[in-house]
This record gives structure tokens, C-alpha cells and sequence, in this order.
């Protein structure tokens, strides 16, 4: 634990910012205030869906929060001779289309289960199922394709190896979040989130063990966050710093917390300080896996206390 605490220091005493920080923290305490008091994600955001304008919304809404601070983070600084390179702004471009299609991916699960002819019990199973393997696949594809295109010289895939990995100290951070996540699972606005998903009709219908379908979901919950520390702390923390240099996290922060607009509001908060420590981790370490056993172990500890609760209620 002490090396993740030794990576947090060295990066703030390296990038002593206080004004560009307080910045954000406006902004972003702004934007957050904006979505939920008047629920824009959902009301105004998530009104496109099925409309062809669904993609470049969310294009525009993946933008605007990542150059936005792109620009304020580099304004003043040798960073700004970076945003002249074409090759950046070709890769940004693909980067933002491929978070829009990714958010475009989750009106498949709907379309799959009724061309497949899924039985009605199995519908909210196999699309809750769906919904996870298609962010993995489209976050690491995405990831992938960046790697092939721009960066075959790599011999991982942005952080993604295991090699002279130390696995206690996030194992230890993951211990810490067992009380705090504990606490929220007594919570009503949790407990309307969490667990993602509920077993009940199908297991009913099939006889099937809860056990049996709630593990297999789990697994499929589990792989998404691979491809989200791989797109966001691989990709753009380990992959934007050849072309941005130290003003390669905060947009990533910042964009990773509008990402998680329509969360419940105390998760999207944390994201903020999520995404911060782990890019740094990230930048630091050279890998993404203490970040991936972070994440992933906390959103799994999430559904289980949801789960826990519901059972015994």
C-alpha cells in the first residue's frame, strides 16, 4: 500500500496546479449540480434514443467535457505546442467516436434477444448479460485497434500485462472500501441502483439456482470493467501521454465522471476521485491491473451487498 501512496505523492509534487484544480473542481461541481437537479441525463440525454441523433449527442457530450479541459489544462503551458500535431487530433477523433459507439452498443441487447427469440423469463437476464460483454468488446476492441494503428511498437496492450505486478497493495485498498460500501448498501438511492441485476423471473420459471444465473452475470459485469480500465486508464492516461505529456489526466477524469452521469449520485462523485488516483497509478506503474482488481473488486462488493440486502429484507 505504501507503493500506491509513494505514486501519489511524487504526482502532486510534480504537478502543483492549485488554480487549474480548483478550476475543474468549479466546473465539474457545476456540471454535476446541472444533471442532478434536473436529471439532463436522463430527461434530455436518453430522450434520443432510438433516434439517429442518439450517436452524435453523445459524440458532442463525450467532447465538450474532454477538450474542454484539454484546453484549460494546457493553456499556459509548453502542452499547448502538443494540440498543433494532426496525428493528436486524429486519434482524439477516434477515441471520442469510439465512446459514442459504445454507448450506441446498448441498444443492442434488445434487438439480439428478440432475433434470437429469447423466451420472455430470459430476456431481462441474457440483456443485463449482454449489455456488460458488449462494453468489454467495444472499450477493448476500441483499444485494440488504436494499438494496431498507431502504436505497434507496444508489447502490451496500454498497461494491460502482468509481468513484476504487485498485487497486496490494492488488495489492501480494496479492503478499506468494505466498510464505506457496507454503509451504502443500507442506503434507499443504492438499493434502487444496486444489484445490477435481480434474480427472480427466470430463476422462477426454470427452476433454475440463483446462484447459478447471479454468478454468471457476475462474471459478465466483471469483464466490462476490464475494458474500462484498458479505454480509460490504458488508452487515455498510457496511450494520450506520448502525444500530451502530463496533461494526459485530468481531461481523462473529467470525462470519465460525465461518463458516469445517470449513476447514483454519491457513485458518480466518487468516480471523480477514482479516475485521479487510479491514472496516476496508471502513469506511475506503467500498468493498469491494480486499477482493474480496484475497480472491479468494489463494483462486484457493490452488487454483493445490494444482493445481501435484498435477501434478507
Amino acid at each position: 500500500m505504501l507503493i500506491v501512496v509513494e505514486y501519489l505523492r511524487e504526482y502532486l509534487r510534480d504537478n502543483r496546479r492549485p488554480r487549474l484544480h480548483l478550476a475543474l473542481a468549479v466546473l465539474l461541481a457545476t456540471a454535476f449540480a446541472y444533471n442532478y437537479l434536473t436529471g439532463f441525463k436522463q430527461t434530455i440525454l436518453d430522450s434520443f434514443w432510438g433516434s439517429w441523433l442518439y450517436f452524435p449527442v453523445y459524440l458532442l457530450f463525450f467532447a465538450v467535457p474532454y477538450l474542454g479541459t484539454l484546453l484549460l489544462t494546457v493553456a499556459g503551458t509548453e502542452e499547448a505546442q502538443r494540440l498543433r500535431s494532426g496525428r493528436f487530433w486524429l486519434v482524439c477523433s477516434a477515441m471520442l467516436l469510439a465512446l459514442a459507439l459504445n454507448r450506441w452498443a446498448l441498444r443492442l441487447p434488445p434487438v439480439l434477444t428478440e432475433m434470437a427469440s429469447v423466451d420472455r423469463s430470459a430476456v431481462y437476464f441474457w440483456q443485463r448479460c449482454l449489455v456488460s460483454l458488449l462494453r468489454a468488446l467495444t472499450l477493448v476492441g476500441a483499444a485494440a485497434v488504436f494499438r494496431l494503428l498507431w502504436e505497434r511498437e507496444r508489447s502490451d496492450l496500454y498497461g494491460l500485462r502482468w509481468q513484476n505486478f504487485h498485487w497486496r497493495p490494492y488488495l489492501l485498498l480494496l479492503a478499506v472500501m468494505v466498510p464505506p460500501i457496507t454503509w451504502a448498501s443500507f442506503q434507499p438511492a443504492f438499493l434502487h441502483t444496486y444489484p445490477i441485476y435481480r434474480p427472480g423471473l427466470l430463476e422462477q420459471a426454470r427452476g433454475l439456482p440463483i446462484g447459478l444465473t447471479y454468478g454468471f452475470h457476475e462474471l459478465c459485469y466483471a469483464l466490462q470493467f476490464v475494458g474500462v480500465e484498458v479505454f480509460f486508464r490504458g488508452f487515455l492516461v498510457l496511450g494520450m501521454v506520448r502525444y500530451l505529456g502530463r496533461a494526459t489526466l485530468l481531461p481523462m477524469v473529467v470525462l470519465y465522471a460525465f461518463w458516469h452521469f445517470g449513476k447514483p449520485f454519491p457513485e458518480a462523485l466518487g468516480s471523480v476521485f477514482g479516475a485521479y488516483i487510479l491514472g496516476i497509478i496508471a502513469l506511475r506503474s506503467g500498468s493498469i491491473n491494480g486499477g482493474i482488481i480496484i475497480h472491479m473488486g468494489v463494483a462486484l462488493l457493490m452488487n454483493l451487498a445490494a444482493f445481501i440486502q435484498l435477501q434478507f429484507r
